[in-house]
C-alpha cells in the first residue's frame, strides 16, 4: 500500500513539472516578442528616419523653394507702349491737329525682397525701384503756306514731341515654383510719374524753299517739363522668373525675368485745358492717356 502510494505521489509531481513548463515558454516567447517590438520602435531610430526623410527632401527640392529670405538686385530694359490721343499736354502748346498712341524703350533697376510664407513654396517680394521712360510722339499735317507775295502752296509740316519720364515704382509680387527654378507670379504695382521733360519741335518737311518768319525751318523749339494729371498710376503685373545659378548653400542666385504691367488708371484723364497765348486761348483736348510696360532683365539674390 504504502509503495503503491509512492508511486501515485512521484507521478503526480512530474505531471506538475510538465504543467509549469508548458505555460513558463510561451510567456518566455511573448516577452521577447514584446522586446523586439519595442526594440524596433525605439524613438530614436524613428526621428532618425524622418531626419534622412527630411535631409532628402531638401536635396531633392534644392533650386525649387525658396528656404530663407532673400535680398536681390535687378537691372532691366522696358518697352513702354504710350495709348493716348491728343494734340498738345500741359503746358506744351503747338499747332499740331493730333498726336496718337507710340512706344519707347526705357530702362531701370529694383530692390526687392523674396519671403518664404507657405511650405508649398509660394513666396511674396516686396520692392522699390526707378525706371527711366522714354517715347517719342510724332505727326505731319500738311497746310497752306506763302511763298512770297499773295502766292500760296501746300507745305507738308513735321510735328515732334519727346518726353522722358523718370519714374518711382513700388509694390509687391506674389511667385510660386511651377518646376525647378520657374516661378509665375502676379502682383499690384505703383507708379509715381515724378516729372517729364519734354522737347517740342516743329519742322517744314515740303517744299524745300519755304522757311518760316524766323529764317529757319524749324519754330517752336522749346524745352521744359510736364507732369501727369494722377502722378500715382497703379498696375496689375504678372510675371515669370528663372533661377539659372545656384549656390548649393542657397546664398546666392542668378535670374532672369520678363513682366508684363497692364494700367489700372490713366497717366492724363479725358479733358480739355486752354493755352496761355492768343486772343482768345488756344484750345487743347488730351484722350485718356494710358502707359503699359513689358520688361526683361538680369536679378542678383542674395
Amino acid at each position: 500500500m504504502i509503495k503503491l502510494l509512492s508511486t501515485v505521489v512521484v507521478c503526480a509531481y512530474a505531471a506538475l513539472s510538465v504543467s509549469m513548463q508548458a505555460q513558463t515558454v510561451p510567456v518566455d516567447h511573448d516577452n521577447h516578442q514584446h522586446e523586439h517590438a519595442t526594440q524596433n520602435s525605439q524613438p530614436h531610430d524613428h526621428a532618425h528616419v524622418h531626419e534622412l526623410a527630411d535631409d532628402h527632401e531638401h536635396v531633392h527640392n534644392h533650386g525649387k523653394k525658396h528656404s530663407h529670405d532673400e535680398i536681390s538686385l535687378s537691372v532691366f530694359g522696358t518697352q513702354a507702349a504710350h495709348n493716348g490721343s491728343f494734340n498738345s499736354l500741359p503746358p506744351v502748346e503747338n499747332c499740331c491737329t493730333g498726336f496718337t498712341s507710340s512706344k519707347g524703350i526705357g530702362y531701370g533697376f529694383e530692390l526687392a525682397m523674396t519671403t518664404p510664407v507657405s511650405a508649398d513654396g509660394f513666396v511674396v517680394t516686396p520692392h522699390v525701384g526707378y525706371q527711366h521712360m522714354p517715347v517719342a510722339f510724332e505727326s505731319f499735317s500738311t497746310e497752306k503756306a506763302f511763298t512770297g507775295g499773295v502766292v500760296s502752296g501746300t507745305a507738308l509740316f513735321r510735328h515732334t514731341l519727346d518726353v522722358s519720364w523718370s519714374v518711382v515704382t513700388f509694390g509687391a509680387r506674389m511667385e510660386y515654383p511651377l518646376f525647378g527654378g520657374f516661378f509665375l507670379g502676379l502682383g499690384l504695382d505703383g507708379n509715381f510719374f515724378a516729372t517729364g521733360r519734354y522737347h517740342q519741335t516743329e519742322t517744314l518737311e515740303e517744299p524745300s524753299n519755304l522757311v518760316f518768319e524766323s529764317g529757319t525751318r524749324t519754330r517752336l523749339d522749346r524745352n521744359g517739363y510736364v507732369r501727369g494729371n494722377n502722378d500715382f498710376v497703379f498696375s496689375a503685373t504678372g510675371s515669370a522668373r528663372i533661377r539659372l545659378v545656384e549656390k548649393q548653400i542657397g546664398t546666392i542666385g542668378v535670374d532672369i525675368f520678363g513682366r508684363y504691367s497692364l494700367p489700372l488708371q490713366p497717366l492724363f484723364n479725358p479733358h480739355k485745358w486752354s493755352g496761355m497765348y492768343g486772343n482768345p486761348p488756344a484750345q487743347f483736348y488730351i484722350d485718356s492717356y494710358t502707359v503699359a510696360m513689358i520688361s526683361a532683365g538680369l536679378g542678383l539674390a542674395f
